[in-house]
C-alpha cells in the first residue's frame, strides 16, 4: 500500500476571480469543504500581504449572504497599522457535492 503524500504549500484549492477588495471583485473559493476553503482564503491574503502573525494579523472574520451568494469577509491589520478587508465568495463550498452528502 502506498503512503499518501502530504500536500505541499500552494497545492490544494485555488482562489480565483478578483482581488477581493470589494464584493464586486470577490475571490471565488472552491474546494471540497469549508476548512479547505478557509485555507485558500488565508493563502490568498498571504500572497498579497505576507506572513500571518508577522506582516498581518486577523481582526475579524464573518460570513453573510447577499441574494443567492454567500461571502466571507476577512478584515486584517497590516504591520504598518493599515487595515484591509477581503471578500470571498464561498457559495460553491456550501453546495452539496457528490460523495459529500447532502440532498
Amino acid at each position: 500500500m502506498r503512503k499518501a503524500r502530504s500536500r505541499q504549500p500552494g497545492e490544494g484549492p485555488k482562489a480565483r476571480g478578483g482581488d477581493g477588495a470589494s464584493l464586486n471583485s470577490a475571490v471565488v473559493v472552491g474546494g471540497d469543504n469549508i476548512l479547505v476553503g478557509t485555507e485558500a482564503e488565508y493563502a490568498h491574503i498571504a500572497r498579497l500581504c505576507g506572513r500571518q502573525g508577522l506582516d498581518w494579523n486577523l481582526v475579524r472574520q464573518s460570513t453573510f449572504r447577499t441574494g443567492e451568494r454567500t461571502y466571507d469577509q476577512i478584515e486584517v491589520r497590516l504591520a504598518d497599522g493599515q487595515q484591509r478587508i477581503f471578500y470571498f465568495d464561498i457559495t460553491g463550498l456550501l453546495a452539496p457535492h457528490p460523495g459529500r452528502g447532502g440532498s
